[in-house]
């Protein structure tokens, strides 16, 4: 009884968030289920159109990616090493308050666009344990759509990125 009154709870909490069907519940607008289910599924996932960001640090003459994402990775012990997502905070510092004419927009890959990177902007890195100082860039890319992944050629997605020398 108690695992059919949890099969119904999750119906009708999911009920709202499908697109139309000619499936009807009953009593599914006497219920308000946004009242005592208000986010549907949409709070347990991102957006998946939303940019990626990622860190890359200069270190010599190359651009190296300093991102400790996904979180699930092994390095990360499977997701119960928190580093991981505490980077990304600590990106959104680095970035917070930067001028939108900061960002620099660019068509290419991300490879060359990082290669004609102008001098970054001075910001000081005040994360209790940085993990990224000196010339770092930090890029938003927009994941390539699902309808273009066997694409014969390869996409490359445009891209933003802001050149930045840390201080830590």
């Amino acid at each position: 009884m108690v695992g059919l009154a949890w099969i119904v709870a999750i119906g009708y909490s999911i009920y709202p968030a499908v697109p139309y069907s000619p499936v009807r519940l009953p009593y599914a607008k006497q219920l308000h289920t946004f009242l005592w289910a208000p986010q549907g599924w949409s709070f347990f996932t991102r957006n998946p159109r939303e940019e990626k960001r990622t860190a890359y640090v200069l270190r010599g003459s190359t651009w190296e990616s300093v991102l400790l994402a996904p979180h699930g990775r092994l390095s990360n012990l499977g997701g119960l090493r928190r580093k991981s997502r505490a980077q990304l905070l600590e990106i959104g510092r680095l970035v917070n308050g930067l001028p939108e004419d900061a960002w620099l927009p660019c068509e290419e890959s991300v490879e060359k666009c990082l290669a004609k990177l102008p001098p970054g902007r001075a910001v000081k890195n005040t994360f209790p344990e940085p993990t990224m100082c000196g010339p770092t860039a930090i890029v938003l890319q927009r994941l390539v759509p699902w309808a273009w992944a066997q694409s014969p050629t390869p996409v490359t997605m445009p891209l933003r990125v802001v050149p930045l020398e840390v201080s830590c």
